[in-house]
């Protein structure tokens, strides 16, 4: 298999274009290229939760690898080049690192045995009859792949700090859109571990340029329109 037979599954809403369209522009900036990408782009009236998006994805995907790109998430110009270099049939980053935007505030979420969806990929053939068994309404799909297959298949986990402290990717919360994380809100604020950002200083340093403008100037959308309701 080269390096780029992957294929990109976006589980896309289409209450939030702007943000698939700085995701677009993220994988554009990416130094592996994928061989395909595919939008699952149901209407915000659909009743398609994401793991029914995903099934969707796997089933038009032509590549046997697949990685999950959220569409309002952060991705590394080497995100895919990192994860291709791991020999595994399910491979994660287990240190996410999650970014609230409307709330300035960032945490570190450390798993032991599994990683997040966003910064997930896999070999179809090894994971479709976990996938499957899945109903379209769990919200857990990533668990439920960890749980079920770890010591079943050649799994790997990896932590930023194996990758010398670099943040590849960063979960982005902001309250916009049915999958924008609003339920996040209070759990940054209640959160001990999280730490405030006032003045951006974090974001800036974790992202490309063009990225951090994108969400800053989120930053102040989703403000004002809290301000407004």
């Amino acid at each position: 298999m080269k390096k780029t037979d992957f294929t990109v599954i976006i589980p896309d809403r289409k209450d939030r274009q702007e943000f698939l369209e700085h995701c677009m522009f993220q994988i554009k900036q990416q130094t592996l290229q994928p061989d395909q990408i595919i939008i699952v782009d149901y209407h915000a009236e659909d009743d398609y939760d994401l793991t029914a998006r995903i099934k969707v994805g796997i089933r038009q995907s032509r590549n046997d690898k697949v990685y999950i790109i959220e569409n309002d998430d952060y991705y590394h110009d080497m995100y895919f080049e990192v994860m291709q270099d791991i020999d595994a049939d399910l491979v994660g980053i287990a240190d996410s690192l999650y970014y609230h935007i409307g709330i300035k505030k960032y945490k570190h979420m450390y798993h032991l045995k599994r990683s997040s969806l966003y910064c997930t990929g896999f070999k179809i053939s090894k994971v479709s009859q976990v996938i499957n068994a899945v109903s379209d309404n769990d919200i857990k799909l990533d668990l439920k792949l960890w749980h079920n297959l770890t010591g079943l298949i050649k799994t790997k986990l990896i932590s930023h700090v194996d990758l010398n402290n670099k943040i590849i990717a960063i979960g982005i919360k902001h309250a916009s859109g049915l999958c924008g994380g609003s339920g996040h809100r209070s759990n940054f604020y209640q959160d001990k571990h999280s730490v405030s950002d006032d003045d951006f200083r974090f974001l800036k340093a974790m992202t490309r340029k063009k990225s951090f403008q994108f969400y800053k100037q989120w930053h102040t959308k989703i403000r004002s329109d809290f301000v407004n309701q």
